[in-house]
């Protein structure tokens, strides 16, 4: 299993932050992230159709997602691609690649 290193480089910084210091007794802070629920595409699909930003694949039915009026990619009654939402942008911070995406949401809090 394989992680990105910015998939994780918030909660890093998180665990650090919230680490006791040598010798004390404070438990361990639980690092907390924002997260979408969706599914994203390879970055080739979006870059072979020369576009920035992030494809959404799918986004499950109770997903943070879902609730957000995300619309995921699909095929249409002809068999033709149909994609979902492409994500540019979050909070004013632009959205180019996953990295992007993951940046922005560490950036956030949880709800």
């Amino acid at each position: 299993y394989a992680q990105p290193i910015d998939a994780v480089r918030g909660l890093v910084e998180q665990i650090i932050a919230g680490a006791p210091a040598a010798g004390s007794t404070t438990a361990l802070t639980r690092p907390t992230r924002p997260a979408m629920g969706v599914s994203l595409a390879p970055p080739q699909v979006l870059r072979s159709l020369g576009q920035e930003g992030v494809l959404v694949l799918e986004v499950p039915p109770g997903s943070p997602g879902h609730a957000a009026g995300l619309r995921h990619t699909h095929r249409d009654i002809f068999g033709d691609i149909i994609l979902g939402d492409v994500i540019v942008g979050l909070d004013g911070r632009p959205v180019r690649s996953a990295a992007d995406l993951y940046a922005a949401l560490d950036a956030r809090r949880p709800g």
